[in-house]
């Protein structure tokens, strides 16, 4: 109860107000929040996001990815950074360089890879703790779990022990991580539905270990033909030390060419009242 009365609570938000209010305000230290999605439907692109927004914060974080080499998560950085696009990057290159030094200024937290691709659990702990030690990181983002190998006979039991390990080294080290899953292939046959936790590839574990899941949906990335092929969903499917507030679906919008997902805009609200829009545009006039 002192601590309580006492001391501000450490969350760590997303920079999405929807999001961060349905989870209580963020993820904390010592928590896991696991991001599953199917391929392609920006498991990395959110991850790294959530980073970036604590780096706006001055907060030292760590991606541990199994998938992307430095050069294709630096690219990814440099769209978030840019709005030109990359097939011009070249030819401008120094409106983009301009873009990137006026980005980093308002990101100060330092960005950090692993010196060498880590491949097992264990090492991806090992990495974890040294940076902590020698960085002070506040969150790490590993993407993701399937693709660590761990300890076991099966599948099931190494997927399971990644897990378990990501989960002990959150509360040892007391920083948040965020783990990236992948879902497995009885999704697909939900495209438009909701994908829920029992989708995780691989080991139920992942889901019990979490503090948090989300589940992310791109419907465009199923079905090419579905209109706004922008539109995007989180799914907040657990929240075990704050509960869930509000709704459980958000509507989202996705630019994949800045890497980056967004609230709707104001006029894509059910209850926005387009007969005030000449109002909105020059509200001095009614003064």
């Amino acid at each position: 109860m002192t601590q309580i009365r006492e001391t501000d609570p450490v969350l760590y938000a997303s920079g999405l107000p929807t999001l961060d209010s349905g989870l209580g305000g963020g993820i904390a230290p010592g928590e896991v929040c696991v991001i599953a999605a199917s391929t392609s439907h920006g498991k990395t692109l959110f991850g790294m996001q959530w980073a970036l927004e604590l780096s706006r914060a001055g907060h030292p974080i760590l991606m541990v990815s199994e998938e992307m080499t430095p050069d294709n998560l630096a690219d990814r950085g440099i769209h978030n950074a840019t709005q030109t696009d990359k097939s011009e990057w070249r030819a401008r290159w120094q409106q983009v360089y301009d873009d990137i030094i006026a980005w980093e200024a308002e990101h100060p937290g330092t960005f950090l890879l692993p010196e060498v691709p880590v491949h097992s659990a264990d090492r991806a702990a090992d990495a974890i703790g040294q940076a902590v030690r020698d960085y002070g990181i506040k969150l790490a983002v590993v993407d993701y779990i399937q693709l660590l190998d761990g300890v076991g006979t099966s599948r099931y039991e190494q997927v399971s022990y990644a897990s378990r390990m990501l989960k002990q080294c959150a509360v040892e080290h007391n920083i948040a991580i965020i783990a990236l899953a992948q879902l497995n292939k009885t999704v697909d046959t939900i495209a438009k539905g909701i994908p829920e936790m029992f989708h995780i590839a691989d080991s139920s574990q992942i889901a019990k270990d979490a503090d948090c899941v989300l589940m992310l949906q791109w419907p465009y990335m199923t079905d090419h033909g579905y209109t706004p092929a922008n539109e995007y969903r989180i799914y907040i499917k657990k929240n075990r030390n704050r509960g869930i507030r509000g709704d459980t679906v958000l509507e989202m919008r996705i630019k994949p060419l800045r890497q980056q997902i967004v609230e709707k805009e104001l006029r894509e609200h059910s209850n926005y009242r387009p007969e005030f829009d000449d109002y909105n545009r020059e509200p001095a006039k009614h003064f």
